[in-house]
């Protein structure tokens, strides 16, 4: 699996994946697009599909742009987060005063299809999706058990978690979901890729990240 990794140029930071297995691309947190990844797309020959680990603005907030330009593109999320997705108040939008009123009415215009929890194949790749609420009511991780990745979006933030203060999230919902992610059987070699800052494999995570270790068995 490649991973090519873009950050927006936003006061967030977030970062945008660009992956690739056996000749399918496709994109998670679709929250940044440039010149340099329209470049880097159109090298590897498009994309196939996007996969939104949760719906904040800022790793939703592209998809109308690369969508203009890969009109073919599915996007997709877990079911349960399409109804902050295509809310300003839930995805945040409304909540940037610094953006233009335009932006702050922020919704995407494509139609985005709802995931299930379990195994999902889309376009011959295979990945589990674990509803992992708590930064939002339907954040997912995303594991290619096959390629040893895994996308946390913001659920796990490299040495910390997501904000548990924003709408239809919860602090509970977050501990569930921690306890649920330690019961995983994630290889120590797995490649971690959160939604904002550093990569590092799993075993690192587990070394530095107090939230996650504490309930590790």
């Amino acid at each position: 699996m490649k991973v090519k990794k873009f950050i927006s140029n936003d006061y967030f930071s977030c970062n945008c994946y660009v992956c690739s297995i056996n000749n399918i691309n496709f994109i998670v947190d679709p929250g940044c697009y440039n010149k340099k990844m329209k470049e880097y797309i159109d090298s590897i020959n498009g994309i196939s599909f996007i996969l939104c680990t949760h719906g904040h603005y800022d790793h939703i907030g592209s998809i109308d742009e690369i969508i203009s330009d890969y009109p073919n593109t599915k996007i997709y999320a877990f079911e349960d987060e399409l109804d902050v997705i295509y809310s300003t108040s839930k995805n945040l939008a409304s909540h940037c005063l610094d953006r233009t009123k335009e932006f702050r009415k922020y919704v995407p215009s494509p139609n985005i299809i709802g995931l299930m929890e379990g195994n999902n194949i889309i376009e011959g790749i295979s990945f589990n999706l674990y509803h992992t609420p708590g930064h939002t009511k339907g954040s997912a991780i995303f594991h290619f058990y096959n390629e040893k990745a895994i996308f946390f979006g913001d659920t796990i933030i490299c040495e910390s978690i997501g904000r548990t203060d924003l709408p239809t999230a919860s602090t509970s919902n977050m501990t569930k979901s921690l306890i649920k992610i330690a019961s995983l059987n994630i290889e120590k070699d797995t490649v971690c890729y959160f939604g904002h800052g550093y990569d590092m494999d799993y075993n690192n995570l587990i070394s530095k990240n107090i939230y996650l270790r504490k309930y590790l068995k």
